[in-house]
């Protein structure tokens, strides 16, 4: 997973993009990440600390956070994606620490 982290970091500086649009890759990345996190913890009975796509989710969101994410003037569209992968990246929390794959929170 770090691999992906850094693969992002040189696309954008290759791509030289603009403030909204490193903000929008990272977000997606880090929504990525945080996908394959939970389905690692639901479906593979990995523990959130010790699975390496969880453990990517540090890196990821400090990318994002560094690209200008959860800041004001970022698009909706862009708030959205970094949402989603934190509200996934909490559930794998949740069912790791429950042990219970079925677990919701609603």
């Amino acid at each position: 997973m770090r691999g992906f982290v850094i693969i992002i970091s040189c696309a954008l500086a290759l791509v030289g993009c603009g403030t909204n649009e490193k903000t929008k890759i990272t977000a997606e990345a880090f929504q990525q990440g945080a996908e394959k996190c939970l389905l690692a913890v639901r479906d593979k009975n990995q523990k959130y600390d010790e699975a390496p796509a969880c453990n990517a989710l540090n890196e990821l969101s400090e990318s994002y956070i560094a690209a200008g994410g959860f800041k004001d003037g970022e698009s909706a569209e862009t708030q959205l994606i970094a949402e989603k992968g934190r509200t996934m990246a909490w559930m794998a929390r949740a069912i790791s620490a429950s042990g219970d794959p079925t677990i919701s929170l609603w």
